[in-house]
């Protein structure tokens, strides 16, 4: 057996691994995702939230109104919203209808990834190791991809943008994008950078894309902002556009971003890597058709995925879009890199690191299902803390699951995280509205039992409360599979003293 005869095999070997391991993260997510699907509590704290948005709607209520000790909105765009009411409306309020939006919209993840790498490269390889390199993030961003939240559905619909418009010829084309990053934001704000930056990309292209896609963009969201203030006295705006668009810098923002480049560096290095050597190859070889759209996409995705990050609670989902951006690079990277080095040096010489180094970052990525499935203990006890609220006389208040109360049949409140969100001078005279409600409240004796995971309006529950004992007897059941690891801790009566 000649040498030559030897490489050509280990180089077909180890692209054999490449592409299974691609293949092997996305089927791990969607069974994963499949197995957490129909877990009847949450798999992070803030999904009874989503749920209560999705049952204000189904019952005639108010989505953005005035906040109270009944119900304060979370920030987000109404989109996800309407589209779970919807689905909710036949299938039944819970988490199910929820998730199953955000794991089809992961799913469109990776398809539309992958069709981005492969109408540029012509090959389905460097395409399939891009989608399952985004599905390989998936504990890497939080574990977001499937459960309850907005933020698969924003960059499903963001990804469909950049590939209509990246390739858009006509009028028609041109508005489906616009339609696409429009809604995008309607799912989550950060969409908007992401769509700004791919348009002006565009302007080195064919500036009437540019303005037929902005211009549908932009009259979309001003004409849903019209509608919606009209729809809910003027509340939107103060939700979607004034309450935290305040960037608040907890320190200097170039450390912020440096301490976000090394976040992302650790488990991302090599694709990272990949990424900054095709974005330089292309902008010095084909900066006005390529370089300059990926670059600017690219920068975008990461200028989303920064500024949510550095919010007070900003959590690593936000680096969903950064880890998208990551994936189309890397499979754009590995096709333009062996097509230049087999072209220069030959078949077989780039097996020895160009697939290696894939395997390198897929092992790097490669991670433990276990902690990211609640396990039926977790289960066993969440139904015995129904059944404990559902024998409590009177109304039982859980500022941070409130959903709980609304499952063994008691009334819904504020998720305690929405008063969080609060910032400027409105929503600071807001949150003292809100303050001296909740201690009123709290002072009359309106709720039976009050349920804590920590502490929360103490001095006013220590005054008229007392504490019983603990909700669970174990240290680890019952906790959130990601996200802010809380449970219900703490049970407090009312004292008759």
């Amino acid at each position: 057996m000649t040498k030559n005869t030897i490489i050509g095999r280990l180089e077909s070997l180890s692209t054999t691994v490449v592409v299974v391991a691609a293949v092997s993260f996305i089927g791990y997510f969607l069974v994963l995702a499949i197995m957490r699907a129909q877990y009847p509590f949450e798999l992070e704290w803030m999904e009874g939230s989503m749920v209560d948005h999705i049952v204000r709607i189904l019952h005639g209520q108010a989505l953005y109104c005035k906040p109270s000790l009944e119900f304060v909105p979370l920030r987000y765009a109404p989109l996800y919203y309407y589209l779970g009411a919807v689905i909710s409306s036949v299938m039944g309020i819970g988490f199910l209808p929820l998730r199953l939006i955000s794991i089809i919209s992961a799913l469109g993840c990776f398809t539309l990834i992958y069709m981005i790498v492969k109408r540029e490269t012509g090959s389905w390889k460097p395409a399939l190791v891009a989608a399952g390199f985004f599905a390989a993030t998936y504990p890497v961003t939080g574990s977001f991809m499937d459960i309850a939240r907005v933020d698969s559905l924003s960059l499903c619909l963001t990804l469909g943008g950049i590939y209509v418009f990246r390739h858009t010829v006509t009028v028609r084309q041109s508005l489906l994008a616009g339609l696409l990053f429009a809604l995008a934001f309607l799912a989550k704000q950060s969409a908007l950078p992401i769509a700004a930056a791919v348009l002006l990309s565009g302007l080195v292209r064919d500036w009437r894309h540019v303005l037929w896609t902005g211009s549908t963009l932009a009259i979309i969201l001003i004409l849903s902002t019209v509608v919606l203030n009209i729809a809910y006295d003027g509340w939107y705006s103060l939700y979607v556009f004034d309450l935290g668009s305040e960037i608040i810098f907890k320190e200097n923002p170039f450390i912020l971003l440096l301490k976000l480049g090394y976040q992302l560096f650790k488990p991302f290095g090599i694709a990272m890597l990949f990424s900054l050597w095709y974005l330089f190859n292309r902008l010095h070889h084909d900066f006005r058709s390529t370089g300059i759209f990926f670059f600017l996409m690219a920068g975008g995705m990461i200028c989303a995925t920064y500024l949510s990050r550095i919010q007070p609670h900003g959590w690593i989902n936000t680096f969903m879009p950064a880890a998208a951006a990551f994936a189309i690079l890397l499979g754009l990277a590995v096709d333009r890199l062996l097509t230049i080095v087999k072209d220069k040096y030959g078949q077989h010489t780039v097996w020895h690191y160009v697939p290696f180094l894939l395997i390198l970052q897929f092992g790097i990525l490669t991670y433990d299902p276990r902690p990211h499935l609640p396990t039926a203990e977790d289960e066993a006890a969440g139904w015995e803390l129904i059944a404990m609220i559902e024998s409590i006389d009177g109304e039982v208040f859980l500022p941070f699951h409130g959903h709980l109360a609304s499952i063994a049949g008691k009334g819904r409140y504020l998720h305690s995280h929405s008063i969080l969100d609060f910032t400027g001078p409105e929503g600071e005279r807001l949150r003292q509205a809100l303050d001296q409600e909740i201690k009123e409240a709290i002072s009359k004796k309106q709720f039976e039992t009050i349920i804590l995971d920590r502490y929360w309006y103490m001095e006013e529950i220590a005054r008229h409360y007392r504490i019983v004992g603990p909700v669970f007897n174990k240290p680890d059941v019952f906790l959130p599979v990601t996200g802010c690891k809380v449970r219900p801790s703490a049970v407090y009566v009312i004292r008759q003293d």
